[in-house]
């Protein structure tokens, strides 16, 4: 199998999607197929491509976002041109927002199929009442796959084909020695690592620290993740200056950018997932049970059923994180059972073989 994929900047950076999309293509390449990549901006990932024999493009762009303007259309098509010069059989993206430069490539090049992996939740509008590139192209897509029966029902429910999307969870490799730690109780590390976003309820999560300090005063939470953009960056200001004004601003530390996550959750004692929005599949709620290390998250999207449901390490409200901290203390919590649990549903070996299916069928 040919297979041509698209993607907007390969970059650790950008979150869980583009580990994702990695994970598949290095390993549908490893399993025999030929991959080619296109991409807009180089991001780290590019030459982690390269080391896996996947071959990558640079193109213009992948949209057209106004359509009066004359550059756009002769970047769109220079895209086109490059891409339609590749072999392949099956595109696959990685969003919806890059359906109309895989639409047409499809269509003028004659590739069999296209599959298109809806990683974030639903665009804002109705698709089968939308006049727009996407609804208009959408029937050029053969199949849709969704991490789970949350995304499932919030897409199918804005216009995405129920016929066309399958549910194929995000994969993790289990291949590494696990191993249980134990929380320090007298310095307790937090730790919070991701996209640096509103949505993710970084500043919902400080505002909730004063309690847990009061109950366990040398907490010290550690957040790791990189503004992006401007929006991204004014979030991370005010998350600072948050901490400054609840005066708590030495139990509060900024790291950054984090390349290995699972070495970074090893050196914690508890995971804090706050997320605020409907989370298609949280990578840091695997993450941390490979790691070794209890996870509390925010009931929301998918975050029960990745945890098996297990209540401990839910919570429904931030004022009940310095209750749900001691519980998982006292109660000398085991993560066997939910690392079993895990590993034979989200293990990548599994994965891949229903991706390939997709892909291929």
């Amino acid at each position: 199998m040919h297979i041509i994929a698209i993607e907007y900047e390969p970059s650790t950076k950008r979150g869980g999607q583009e580990r994702s999309y990695f994970d598949i293509l290095t390993g549908l390449q490893k399993k025999g197929h030929t991959v080619t990549l296109a991409y807009v901006i180089k991001g780290d990932l590019v030459e982690q491509y390269n080391k896996h024999g996947i071959k990558v493009i640079q193109i213009p762009t992948i949209n057209i976002y106004n359509k009066l303007c004359l550059k756009e259309w002769i970047s769109f098509f220079k895209s086109i041109f490059r891409i339609k010069k590749v072999k392949g059989s099956t595109i696959y993206i990685n969003q919806i927002m890059d359906l109309p430069l895989a639409a047409v490539v499809k269509k003028l090049k004659g590739v069999k199929k296209l599959v298109c992996h809806l990683r974030l939740p639903p665009l804002s509008g109705d698709l089968s009442k939308e006049k727009n590139q996407i609804s208009l192209l959408l029937p050029g897509v053969d199949q849709f796959i969704v991490a789970n029966q949350n995304m499932f029902e919030a897409h199918t429910q804005m216009g995405i084909p129920k016929g066309k999307t399958t549910i194929i969870p995000n994969g993790f490799d289990f291949s590494m020695t696990y191993s249980q730690k134990i929380i320090n109780t007298d310095k307790l590390k937090l730790a919070y690592i991701g996209r640096i976003d509103q949505t993710k309820g970084i500043l919902e999560l400080i505002n909730a620290l004063p309690a847990i300090i009061n109950k366990k005063p040398n907490t010290l939470l550690t957040i790791a993740g990189s503004p992006m953009n401007v929006d991204h960056q004014s979030y991370y200001d005010q998350c600072k200056e948050l901490a400054k004004k609840l005066g708590i601003s030495e139990s509060v530390k900024f790291v950054g950018y984090q390349a290995c996550p699972i070495d970074f959750l090893r050196m914690h004692d508890i995971t804090i997932f706050p997320s605020l929005w409907n989370e298609p599949f949280g990578r840091v709620l695997v993450e941390s049970v490979i790691a070794g290390t209890p996870v509390l998250a925010h009931n929301i999207g998918s975050t029960l059923e990745i945890l098996n449901h297990k209540k401990e390490y839910i919570f429904d409200n931030f004022s009940e994180i310095p209750t749900k901290i001691d519980k998982l203390i006292k109660n000398e919590f085991d993560l066997t059972e939910l690392y079993s649990y895990q590993k034979s549903k989200y293990s990548i070996s599994t994965i891949l073989n229903k991706i390939e299916a997709t892909l291929s069928n």
